[in-house]
């Protein structure tokens, strides 16, 4: 019985030790999933911009071409 229960507690420390390590990775992983999610959101505001200035600069060399 005492061996059992010894066996049972190594198992038990083993267990909750790999816990805690993929609980580690998984707030690396949360970490970089929002940097990156921040990143996209940035680049996707940036692109509208863009893509705003763009239509703008053509609007104008279209009503200059017409003169």
């Amino acid at each position: 019985m005492r061996i059992e229960k010894e066996t049972g507690e190594r198992e038990l420390a083993e267990t909750e030790k790999q816990l805690a390590e993929l609980n580690e990775n998984l707030a690396t992983l949360n970490a970089q999933k929002k940097e990156k999610s921040d990143e996209l959101e940035e680049l996707q505001t940036t692109s509208a911009l863009m893509t705003r200035k763009l239509n703008s600069a053509s609007q104008l060399i279209s009503g200059l071409g017409s003169e």
